[in-house]
């Protein structure tokens, strides 16, 4: 799975800094960044998404101006803060880190495909539970779809009492879309999952 690590910066009077800061991320061994390494301030914002195929806790740095800002160990915190004296950066968690999050296409098990009439739907659905492995209500799963991957179709929805959330989509143009989704930033495991359509 993939996460996405935050770092809010603030300069030294505490505001939060000019939209275009670059902040430069790296990850300890173990942990692989997905994507540029150095990221831009958005409302004081920068992202970094990282993966691994290792359990376990790992290192994230960040660096603004050549000088470290922040330091992450422990993921079961909501926030860690650090400072260097002339920027400030708080590392922010999503509450449901550690949920189990699974995506699935059914429409398409088996490779089954779907006309490109504009009438027959794939449906992507996620499964969200929690620590306990309770299925829960109320969590907003945004998912993204397209034949283009670049430029994929968004669409959210939110997970009912049997902890499911999901979203159908036709197609006017035959081809395999590929299907993702997110909660509160992190990636469904099984993204991204193909869905055919076929020429009417």
């Amino acid at each position: 799975q993939t996460q996405v690590i935050r770092a809010r910066v603030f300069d030294a009077a505490g505001n939060p800094v000019a939209d275009g800061t670059e902040v430069t991320f790296s990850v300890a061994a173990g942990a692989e960044p997905t994507g540029q390494q150095i990221r831009t301030t958005v409302g004081g914002v920068a992202e970094f998404a990282v993966t691994s195929r290792q359990l376990g806790t790992y290192t994230v740095k960040a660096r603004v101006g050549g000088e470290q800002i922040l330091l992450v160990k422990d993921a079961a915190e909501t926030t860690t803060t650090a400072t260097n004296g002339q920027a400030r950066a708080v590392f922010i968690v999503p509450p449901t880190l550690g949920y189990s999050v699974v995506l699935t296409v059914p429409t398409a098990a088996g490779g089954a495909t779907k006309l490109a009439d504009g009438v027959e739907v794939h449906r992507a659905q996620v499964l969200v539970k929690n620590k306990q492995g309770t299925p829960e209500a109320g969590h907003e799963v945004v998912f993204t779809y397209g034949l283009d991957w670049a430029n994929p179709s968004t669409a959210t929805a939110t997970t009912g009492a049997d902890g499911v959330a999901y979203v159908e989509f036709t197609s006017t143009v035959a081809g395999t879309f590929a299907v993702s989704a997110y909660l509160n930033g992190l990636e469904a495991e099984g993204s991204p999952q193909p869905a055919v359509f076929r020429a009417a």
